[in-house]
Parts: structure tokens; C-alpha cells; sequence
């Protein structure tokens, strides 16, 4: 009989069978080896649990079958019909079937939520069943348990311990809002106080006790609750209220905020954001603490953790609560921050300032991909990212900071580091370099960190603006303010930077204050950062030392200004050791008006020893002192020259009027130029440059980051290109700012750079058209996307990256989910580009469907002669078929494409071209085991294509009869044309004209014009047209010459007709061939220049190369010496690329007869002894009498040996004779007459 046995693993920990407490395991790693079990839910090899549990002890499996023993004993696992445990020699884990209740596994449960369905009685379900789990937190994961010998097991339950805090907060704020939904008062209160007991610091709860006080009308008790938490936070945590707290704050104590009233679910958050892919900087921190007694070293540890996780706090980095000494952090995450590594770093710093003994702590920082889990409370889902940081960590030495190569790259500038170590990584092998931290630079920007900056491009008209107003402002004393407006990354501070130092020796001051976006909430920070950096304060200044400092610096700056000064700046700057700067008889706001009044003082002076460019930087994240400061210069100004210069983003709004300057994008142009300039970018390719212009929108960060990522990549394509990661923080900050938004900018993003109303419709279906648009404004709003002017019209992404990033966030679930949506869309539409919707099934794992679209889009662009397109869609399917499974459907597939493939490569590279070769070599080896006949044809006629154009003719004709073959099996007509076509070639080049005739004729007789386009989509020819070209210069051969001009422009007039790229080069290439037979060279010359005007259009390299071939023919039939050259060219590129090996004939024939045009005998000579020797190995000998009279007629100008020429021409004879090439015969008989009278 079993049991059923409850376990907690939270708080107090207890085991209980049949309702009975019994005894817990004998050792502490009994109890750990449970959780472990029971919370990882696989199959464990004990080689892994011992290593895990016992990393330094010998027998480890004697060690892990004693607690195990143990643990059965105590579950009665021996006796029970299901036993908890399933385990053999090898592995062990725990039994999904054992009836066991874990309060771990309860918690983490899906949530009953009545959002979607408010009615009261699903919200009373809904409150009960999440009352009941919330009750499951009573404490942490494993309280009280420390395991210092297993640092790995360590690690792993800091994480479980705050993955379940953070499950438990989550639940009871979600529980919150439930029961305040529903009037609840007294048990919201009760659910409030517990949800303030395990997160003292919750907002969520301080915005509820708030909004509790001014529904009772107690507006003086909500402004004291909010002013005793912020004096608690500060004080313990050094932090101030969140923005959303002290909105809500300044709205109670203005009298705005109206009563809630009892509307339900008002509140409710929206639903958790999907798990994601984000760059985070992690922060491990261990605390060594020597000693025996426990307490003792708690004692220790317990206020250098406390103090660390507050500065943390400070930074913005979440904390991981972990046991004893250690502590786990995370930068960029759940929010994006654009400086994430470096607020990461200065808080290690200041850890380790904070230290009295540094050398008892080991820090470590590393930056990285993570994947949060579905339960977004627990970072780094796969633990890739969070295990490098704490292996470097345990790398180091007591007293190090270390810093991954990956971080270093992100603060390099900032801090000063030296090289360290470098780990190897396992079991990947990889190796890192490690730096040591050692600590801050004096630079607070970007621009200062850098090593080199890049030279200032496109910006002379704002530089001229700049200086116009600089000029006025030393001229007359007058005060200007200009606003320099722009989106991150577009040049705001290196244009004011450049402008600065363009000043040059005119005497002036230049003062310069920086906002930063994590101190927008402290009053005058901006103030406070200037002063420090004027007094030349260090770290490990103490107060008195800090006091004299600025005591020197007011007697050399300002010796006029007033006593009282002092105290002021002092106490702005927290010097104030035993009350010494007291004011007692100033308030607060007096004492803030009388800071600002010295303050603008202190501005003034400066601007009267010289006149003053006053730059207060980054204004979009001034605190709010900082804007009453600002605002109280504007209005009162100083009476001495001041042209005060504020650069901010476009979100940014200013309460007084002032000049603007709006920065706009780099062109095109100035976008190329300062590529160049950077360096070294020299070697960029033009197609990644083109890449970079296109990704970055003319923003110069970005042209910068990219530029300096793709050379490191070594050029990549757009397909493998990464988003660097110096701006990965700044572009997930702008994405993570949307709020709930940031969805439908993700599914736009899977979409595209541009996206259209139905297809995000498409992805995101739970939305309502009206959510979309409202939230398509927002997007606009925050300036990501911009809207069209009509309907009709697809929105875009104003930045690529933007775009970029928010795909790139999405995991590989969420994605298919979205690309499968539009894909379905596409799929069901008309005139969709059918590559998009095959990419979109590809990305949905959908691969037949992609497949099959992939092959309508190579179909669709080879009908267009799109050759590169579709062979690049053609490649796609291939690529992707070999994915699926080995099956016979797979074979047929693939097959299917090769011939398709085969056909668009001969038409772009030519018929005996070794790109289709392989591709009708494959398909050939796939269609006899397939057995598939309209297949099979159409692969042996690839091979004859490539045969008859590449190897040997006598080889081509067995192909041509197996066609023959095949087409009268099965009927078909356009089969039995291209049949009767390879014989018509075939035969001709082997001197059979009169087999050659016949199989012309039967062509003929078996064709319709109603077939015209099948025959086109077979075979991506119009083969009748192909077959009557041949046909035509055999009947020439034959003495047929009317016949043959007749055949020629009957084949034409189809060619046109149909209006068909290919098929037209072919006509017009056999047009001028055969007008060259009949000694017309206008008409050749004209025929060769429609070849060439068309095969450019269409970017027929064969065909290209063909025309000019001609071309050069009929230039040297009139006497130039240039259609040698050009002639030789193409036969020499044949010759070294060995192109089309079976039909070079043709061309060594045209070049022999053009040197004996012009008179050189010699070179003539040369060809015709390298024609004769590939005749007789390719076996085409359609012109052999033809060489053997040239030769004949070479040797007698070459020797004057009249019986030799002789001897040359009766083999000509001889050979025409037999072929019965009646034109080629007529040729010999004037050569040999030309013999015997004009050589006598």
C-alpha cells in the first residue's frame, strides 16, 4: 500500500505520511538531494549527483548510496507499491507517479487568473486557489542549509531560492490586485503585509497602502507613508522610489489623483512578457570569511552582503539572494539599460571601495546572452552566461575584480584594467581572456573613453549654425540656449564636442555637466558630478581631505563669493561631518533657492573672465532640481556672454523657448565617407558596405559599431551578421521602455523591416484591430516606427537595428508561433512574394510548406529569367530538403528541384557549364531509383545538354536515343520535340546533315503552338526553335540554302512571338552563325549586336560572351585587326575555364578563318592544329572538311608546297564527299581550282 506523503522544501522543512510528522533524513544532503530530485525532474547519472554533491571526496557513490539508503528509509520508499525514487547501477530520479505533494511544486503551478473571464464568481476561485498557493511561502527554499563544500550544488540553490522568492512576490502581488478588485479591504490589507514581509522594499505595496490612504480621504497619512518609506529606502538601500512611486506621490500632493472607485481589475498589470532573448552583465561576489563557528562567520558575512546587494540595488542591477557570503547579479535585466556593463563594473568598484579588508572578497563580471525561463522571476534559463561569471570567480584570487574579455570590451575607456589569465572554458573548450579591474578613468562619456574617434562627417551646416550664435554671443554679451536635438547615436555630443574644440585660442571657458539616466532621480546630481570632478576628489579621499579640496578650488575659482558658500556646496556634496555647514535657520526649499542662486553665480563669474559655452548634456535624463536649476537660467540668464548648448532626444520637451537644432541622418554619401574614415575599414567589400549603409540608417553609432563589427567578422552576409554588442544595450533599453508595446514591435519586427496592418493582425491574433493601432501609435510616438500617409500603405521601422533587436530577443518558440501566423496569411493570399512566405514557413519549422514554396518562387523567377534569383530559391528548397528525414518522398522532392535548378543553370551559365552538370548528375542517380518517367527525361536531358556541350558527341548521341525512347513511351510531345532536337544536334555534329534534316522534320510535325509555353517550362528553351536553328545550318550544309534562311527565320519569327529572353539569344546567335555561311556580314553583325544588347539586359553571361564572339567575327571579315582580338579573348577564357569543351569547335573555326582573313598565316596554323586535335577527341566533326581546306589553303601561303596543300584539300574533299556536304565541297573545288591556275 502506498501512502500519500507531503513534503516542504519551503521554510520550516517537514516530511508528513498519512498526516504523520515524521523524522527528516539523517544528513543535510539528505534533504538536499531531495529538493534536487524533486525540482529537476529528469534522469540524473550518479557519476553527475556525486560530483555534484561530493566534488572533492573520495566514494563518491559509496556516499551517495548511504543517503540515499537513508532517504528511502525515511520515505518508506522499501515498502511502498509506488516508490518515490526510480534508480538503477547507473542513474536515478525521482518517480512522476510517487503520490507525493511538494510545496516547492504547488507554488510554482500555473496561476489561476480571472482577467480574461471577471465574473464574481471565477474572481472568488481565482482569489481562493491563489490564497492557498501564496500560503505555500513560508520561508526560503531549503532555510538554513549551507553546503560550502559543494560550491555547483551552492550555486544551483541560490538560484531556486530566489526563482521561488520571486514566485511567491509575483503570486501575492497579482493576489493583491485580485482582492482589492474585489473590495476586499481587510484581506487586501492582510495579503499586503505578508507581500511587505518577504519584499520589504516592494513599490507595488507602498503604491497600494497609498491609493488605500486617498480612497479614505487621508491624504496627509498617504504623503507620510510615502516620505517614511523614501527616508527608509535611502537609508538602508541609498536608492530613491521608483518613478511610477514618486509619480503617483507628486499627483497625491497636487490634489490630482481621484478615488479608484470600485471599477474591477483597474489595475491589473499586463500579462507576463514572454520569455526572451536579452544581453545582460553578470555580477558574482564571494565574501571569505575564515573560522570554525558558523555564527561567527554569518556574523561576518551578513553586513558585507547587505551593503553589496544595496549599492546593487543603486546601480539598477537585480540581486540574486544567495547563502552565506555569495551573492548573484544581474545588469539589463528584467529592464534593458543602455549602460548595463558599466553600472555592472562601478558597482564591483564600489563594493569593493566599501570593503574594510578587499582582499577577503573575489568579484567577477561577465557580459552575455541569457534566455529567461518562462518564469521571468528566475534569469538565465539555460545558466550558460551566469556559470562563466562564477567559474571566473573561483578562477581568481581572494581580493580580485575580474572582468570576461566580453565586459572589458563594453567599459574599456572607463576603468583601467590589466591583462590577467585566460580560462578555458569546459566542455566547450573555448578560452576567454580575463582582465583585472583595477579602477575608474576620469572620462564620463563615450567620446572620452575612446581611443580614437572617428572624424566628424556631414554636420558642416550645424557646425555653421553653432558658430554663427557663438559669434553673436561674444559680440554683443547676449545669452543664446540652442537646443541639440536628436535620436541616440546621431552625433549630438561629437558635434558639440567638435565645436568646442573648433573655438580654438579665442579666449573662452567651456564648462560642461552630464546627465546619466541612473541618477535622474537624485536631486542635482548632474551639480554634485561636476564639483567632484572640479575638486579632483579620489575615491580614498576622506571627508576633512574632500572639505579642503573644496575649499582650495572655491578660493582659485570664485575668491568673491560669499561665506556661506561654502556651507552650501558643502552640504550639496554630503560633507558635513558633525553637523558642521548646519543652516538651521533655512527650510529645505530656501536652502534649495539660495544652491541655485550661488550656483548661477558661479556661472556668471566664469562668464565674465571669458565668454562661456555652457554644455549640460544628455538633458532628457536631468533630474527634476536639475530642470528647476535650468529653467531659473533661462529666465533670469547671467549678464556676460553665454551661449548655453543642451543636447537631448527627441522626446525631450522644454518649458521655455530657445533655438533648436534638429540633427537629421548621414546621407548616403557622408555615410560612405566616414566609413572610410575609420580605421582600419580599407579592405570592406562593396557589398558590405552597402550592408552597413542599409542596416544603419545614417545614425553614425551605428555606422561605427557596425563597421567595426563586420571587419571584425571578416565581411559577413546579412544572413549571419550579429547586432554588435556595444549597442545591444542601447537598443533593448528603447525596445524595454514600450511597456506592453514592445509585443506587437516584436511581432512587427518577425514580420519585417516593413510590416502591413493585416499581417500583424496575423501574428498577434488575441489583439483587437483597435489595441493594434493605438499601439502602432505609441510605437510611432516613441519614434521606432513611422506611420504611412494612406491605409494601403505598409508601416516601417525607422531603424533596421531597432528592427533587428526586436526579432533577436524573441526566443525560437515565439518565434515559429508568429512566423506560422503569417506565414498562413501569405500562403492564403494573391500576389505575395513567394520567397517571403516560404521564408516565413521555414521559420516556423514548417519545412515541406516552405519547401514547396520555395520552389514556386524559382519557378515564378526562372519563367521571368530571373536566373540568379531562382537559382538562389532553387538552392533554398535543396537546402532545406535536406533536413527532413531520408525517404523516399524526400528523394522525389529533391529530385524535382535538381531539375528545375538544372534548367535555370543551363540558361545562365551555359549547357555544358559544371554547376549543372552536378545538379543533372544527382538528379540522374535520384530518377532511376525513383522510376519516374517525365523525371527521368528531363534529367537525361540535363546530362545530354551537358554531354553534348562538354565531353563527346558520340557519347551525347546514346543519350539522344534513350530520350527518343523515353518520349515515345510516354506521348508527350514536347517530349518527342526535345528528342528529335538532341538528335537534330547530335547528328549534325557528328557530319550526319541528312539524320540531322530528318529528326528537324519530325520536330516540326509534332509540334502545335498551343504547346509553346509547356515546352518553355520543361525545358527553359523553346526547343523547336532550338532544333530548326540546327536544322537551318544543316540544310545550308547540304546545298539547301534557301531552305536553311527559311528554317532560320521561321524559328526566329516563333522566338519573338513568344518574346522569350533565352530562346531569342539562341535564335539570333544561329541567325548570325548562318548568315555567316552564306558570306553576308551586315547581317551578321547585326544579329550579333541584338545578341549582345539583349543578353546584357538580362545578364547572360554565355550569351554575352557569345555576341562578342561574332561581333569580332564580322569586324575581322572587314578587315580589322580588333575582331581577331576579340575573338581570341573568348576563346581563351573557354580555354582557361574550360567552358563548354564540346562546342569550342565553333569558336577555334571562326578564329582560324578571321586570321586568314587578315593574312596571318602562322597564327592561323596554330588553331587549326589544336581544332584537328580536339575534333578527333570530342568527335565533332561537322566542319572537318571545312579545317582540312583551311589548312590546306595555310600551308600553301605558309611553305608554297602546292602538293602538300593539295594533299589537304582532296582530304577535305573526300571527307565533304562522304557527309555529303554539298556547300563545304563547292568551297574545296574554288580552293583547289584557285591551286592549279593562280599557284602555276
Amino acid at each position: 500500500m502506498t501512502e500519500k506523503i507531503h513534503i516542504r522544501l519551503l521554510g520550516d522543512r517537514r516530511i508528513e505520511i498519512a498526516g504523520n510528522s515524521v523524522s527528516g533524513p539523517t544528513y543535510e544532503k539528505g534533504w538536499a538531494l531531495l529538493a534536487y530530485l524533486i525540482t529537476e525532474p529528469r534522469r540524473h547519472s550518479r557519476e553527475e549527483i556525486g560530483e555534484l554533491f561530493w566534488p572533492n571526496a573520495p566514494g563518491k557513490r559509496a556516499n551517495l548510496r548511504q543517503v540515499l539508503s537513508n532517504l528511502r528509509s525515511v520515505l518508506k520508499d522499501h515498502t511502498s507499491s509506488i516508490p518515490v525514487f526510480q534508480s538503477d547501477r547507473n542513474s536515478l530520479r525521482f518517480n512522476p507517479d510517487a503520490r507525493i505533494l511538494v510545496d516547492a511544486l504547488e507554488l510554482t503551478e500555473e496561476q489561476s487568473l480571472c482577467r480574461d473571464d471577471p465574473a464574481p464568481e471565477n474572481c472568488a476561485a481565482c482569489i481562493a486557489q491563489n490564497s492557498r498557493l501564496a500560503l505555500m511561502y513560508r520561508g526560503d527554499f531549503l532555510s538554513h542549509l549551507t553546503f560550502l563544500d559543494c560550491p555547483d550544488f551552492e550555486n544551483w540553490l541560490q538560484i531556486q531560492r530566489e526563482k521561488f522568492h520571486r514566485k511567491a512576490v509575483a503570486l501575492l502581488e497579482e493576489l493583491l490586485i485580485c482582492i482589492d478588485a474585489a473590495g476586499d479591504r481587510a484581506h487586501s490589507l492582510a495579503v499586503a503585509r505578508r507581500l511587505e514581509e518577504i519584499d520589504p522594499f516592494n513599490e507595488k505595496v507602498q503604491r497600494h497602502y497609498l491609493h488605500r490612504y486617498v480612497a479614505d480621504g487621508q491624504i496627509p497619512n498617504a504623503l507620510k507613508q510615502y516620505e517614511a518609506f523614501s527616508d527608509r529606502l535611502y537609508k538602508e538601500l541609498g536608492a530613491s522610489p521608483e518613478l511610477e512611486t514618486r509619480t503617483l506621490y507628486e499627483q497625491i500632493r497636487a490634489g490630482n489623483l481621484k478615488s479608484r472607485g470600485d471599477n474591477r481589475h483597474p489595475d491589473k498589470s499586463p500579462s507576463p512578457a514572454l520569455p526572451e532573448r536579452r544581453q545582460v552583465t553578470v555580477l558574482y561576489g564571494e565574501f571569505h570569511a575564515s573560522g570554525y563557528d558558523l555564527e561567527d562567520i554569518a556574523e561576518r558575512q551578513l553586513p558585507l552582503v547587505q551593503q553589496s546587494l544595496a549599492i546593487i540595488r543603486r546601480r539598477g542591477g537585480l540581486v540574486v539572494q544567495t547563502h552565506g557570503g555569495n551573492f548573484l547579479a544581474y545588469f539589463g535585466y528584467p529592464i534593458a539599460l543602455e549602460n548595463a556593463a558599466l553600472l555592472a563594473v562601478r558597482a564591483a568598484l564600489e563594493i569593493s571601495r566599501s570593503i574594510s579588508f578587499p582582499e577577503s572578497s573575489t568579484l567577477s563580471l561577465h557580459t552575455g546572452q541569457i534566455v529567461t525561463g518562462e518564469d521571468r522571476n528566475c534569469p538565465d534559463a539555460a545558466g550558460q552566461t551566469t556559470d562563466i561569471a562564477v567559474r571566473l570567480c573561483h578562477a581568481a584570487t581572494s581580493g580580485d575584480l575580474i572582468l570576461s574579455d566580453s565586459t572589458h570590451a563594453l567599459v574599456s575607456g572607463y576603468v583601467k584594467t590589466r591583462p590577467h589569465a585566460r580560462l578555458e572554458l569546459r566542455p566547450t573548450h573555448d578560452v576567454i581572456q580575463t582582465y583585472l579591474l583595477l579602477e575608474e578613468s576620469p572620462v564620463s562619456t563615450r567620446l572620452d573613453a575612446a581611443v580614437h574617434l572617428t572624424p566628424m562627417v556631414g554636420r558642416k551646416r550645424e557646425l555653421a549654425y553653432l558658430k554663427k550664435y557663438w559669434g553673436k554671443t561674444t559680440k554683443t554679451g547676449a545669452n543664446y540656449t540652442i537646443l541639440v536635438q536628436g535620436e541616440p547615436g546621431i552625433g549630438k555630443s561629437r558635434l558639440v564636442k567638435y565645436f568646442a574644440e573648433s573655438l580654438g585660442a579665442e579666449p573662452h571657458t567651456v564648462l560642461t555637466w552630464h546627465c546619466h539616466e541612473e541618477y535622474c532621480g537624485t536631486a542635482l546630481h548632474t551639480v554634485t558630478e561636476h564639483l567632484s570632478r572640479a575638486c579632483a576628489f579620489t575615491p580614498d579621499d576622506s571627508t576633512p581631505e574632500k572639505i579642503a579640496k573644496l575649499e582650495s578650488y572655491i578660493a582659485k575659482q570664485f575668491p568673491s563669493i560669499g561665506g556661506q558658500s561654502l556651507s552650501l556646496l558643502a552640504r550639496l556634496l554630503t560633507l558635513n561631518p558633525d553637523g558642521r555647514f548646519d543652516l538651521p535657520e533655512l527650510t529645505p526649499q530656501q536652502e534649495k533657492l539660495l544652491v541655485f542662486d550661488l550656483l548661477l553665480s558661479m556661472l556668471g563669474r566664469l562668464a565674465a573672465q571669458t565668454p562661456l559655452l555652457f554644455v549640460l548634456e544628455d538633458v532628457h535624463w536631468a533630474d527634476h532640481s536639475t530642470l528647476e536649476l535650468l529653467d531659473k537660467l533661462l529666465t533670469q540668464g547671467v549678464d556676460n556672454p553665454l551661449l548655453v548648448l543642451l543636447t537631448a532626444r527627441p522626446e525631450f520637451q522644454i518649458a521655455r523657448k530657445v533655438l533648436t537644432l534638429n540633427l537629421p541622418p548621414l546621407s548616403k554619401e557622408d555615410t560612405t565617407h566616414l566609413i572610410g574614415r575609420m580605421r582600419p575599414c580599407h579592405h570592406i567589400s562593396p557589398d558590405t558596405m552597402q550592408l552597413i549603409i542599409r542596416t544603419t540608417d545614417g545614425v553614425p553609432l551605428f555606422i561605427e559599431e557596425m563597421t567595426r563589427t563586420l571587419v571584425d567578422e571578416g565581411n559577413p552576409s546579412i544572413g549571419t551578421m550579429t547586432i554588435p554588442a556595444t549597442l545591444q544595450d542601447l537598443l533593448a533599453a528603447r525596445l524595454d521602455r514600450l511597456g506592453e508595446e514592445k509585443i506587437l514591435a516584436q511581432a512587427a519586427a518577425t514580420v519585417g523591416r516593413q510590416f502591413s496592418m493585416d499581417l500583424l493582425q496575423a501574428a498577434l491574433p488575441d489583439k483587437s484591430i483597435n489595441d493594434i493601432h493605438r499601439m502602432l501609435l505609441s510605437l510611432e510616438e516613441y519614434g521606432l516606427i513611422s506611420m504611412p500617409a494612406h491605409p494601403a500603405i505598409d508601416y516601417h521601422f525607422r531603424h533596421a537595428l531597432i528592427a533587428d533587436t526586436a526579432y533577436q530577443s524573441l526566443t525560437r518558440p515565439v518565434r515559429r508561433i508568429f512566423h506560422g501566423h503569417i506565414a498562413n496569411t501569405l500562403s492564403a493570399q494573391k500576389n505575395t512574394a513567394a520567397e517571403v512566405t516560404a521564408k516565413h514557413f521555414f521559420e516556423a519549422g514548417e519545412l515541406r510548406q516552405a519547401i514547396e514554396w520555395w520552389i514556386v518562387a524559382g519557378t515564378q523567377s526562372a519563367a521571368k529569367c530571373a536566373n540568379t534569383e531562382a537559382i538562389r530559391h532553387f538552392n533554398r528548397a535543396l537546402d532545406t530538403v535536406a533536413m527532413l528525414p531520408a525517404t523516399g518522398a524526400r528523394d522525389e522532392m529533391e529530385l524535382n528541384i535538381l531539375v528545375e535548378l538544372g534548367a535555370t543553370l543551363v540558361s545562365s551559365y551555359g549547357y555544358g557549364s559544371p554547376q549543372a552538370l552536378q545538379a543533372y548528375q544527382r538528379a540522374f542517380a535520384l530518377s532511376e531509383k525513383a522510376g519516374l518517367s517525365m523525371t527521368l527525361f528531363r534529367t537525361i536531358w540535363g546530362l545530354y545538354l551537358g554531354c553534348s556541350s562538354q565531353t563527346n558527341h558520340r557519347d551525347a548521341l546514346e543519350l539522344a536515343e534513350r530520350l527518343l525512347e523515353l518520349a515515345r513511351i510516354d506521348g508527350s510531345a514536347p517530349l518527342m520535340i526535345a528528342a528529335h532536337y538532341a538528335h537534330t544536334n547530335t547528328a549534325y555534329s557528328l557530319g550526319s546533315f541528312a539524320d540531322a534534316i530528318g529528326h528537324m522534320e519530325a520536330a516540326l510535325g509534332s509540334y502545335h503552338p498551343d504547346q509553346d509555353d509547356s515546352i518553355i517550362a520543361l525545358f527553359g528553351e523553346h526547343v523547336l526553335v532550338s532544333c530548326m536553328q540546327f536544322g537551318s545550318w544543316a540544310l545550308w550544309t547540304v546545298g539547301r540554302s534557301a531552305d536553311s534562311l527559311r528554317a532560320a527565320q521561321e524559328a526566329l519569327a516563333i522566338a519573338e512571338r513568344l518574346d522569350h529572353p533565352p530562346t531569342l539569344c539562341f535564335a539570333y546567335c544561329f541567325c548570325g552563325m548562318l548568315y555567316r555561311l552564306h558570306g553576308e556580314i551586315d547581317q551578321v553583325r547585326d544579329y550579333a549586336e541584338a545578341l549582345s544588347a539583349l543578353a546584357a539586359k538580362q545578364d547572360f553571361g554565355l550569351w554575352q560572351v557569345v555576341g562578342n564572339l561574332i561581333e569580332g567575327w564580322a569586324q575581322a571579315a572587314r578587315g580589322e585587326a580588333l575582331g581577331i582580338s576579340r575573338i581570341t579573348a573568348v576563346v581563351d577564357v573557354m580555354r582557361q575555364r574550360k567552358l563548354m569543351g564540346g562546342i569550342i569547335m565553333y569558336f577555334l573555326e571562326m578564329l582560324a578563318e578571321a586570321h586568314g582573313m587578315l593574312g596571318d598565316y602562322a597564327a592561323q596554323m596554330t588553331v587549326l592544329n589544336e581544332a584537328i586535335a580536339i575534333m578527333g577527341r570530342i568527335q565533332d566533326v561537322h566542319f572537318e572538311a571545312e579545317i582540312y581546306r583551311l589548312k590546306g589553303v595555310c600551308l600553301l601561303h605558309l611553305s608554297g608546297d602546292k602538293d602538300l596543300s593539295r594533299k589537304w584539300l582532296e582530304r577535305a574533299k573526300e571527307v565533304a564527299s562522304l557527309q555529303g556536304a554539298i556547300m563545304l565541297e563547292r568551297r574545296i573545288d574554288e580552293s583547289l581550282s584557285s591551286l592549279n591556275t593562280r599557284w602555276e
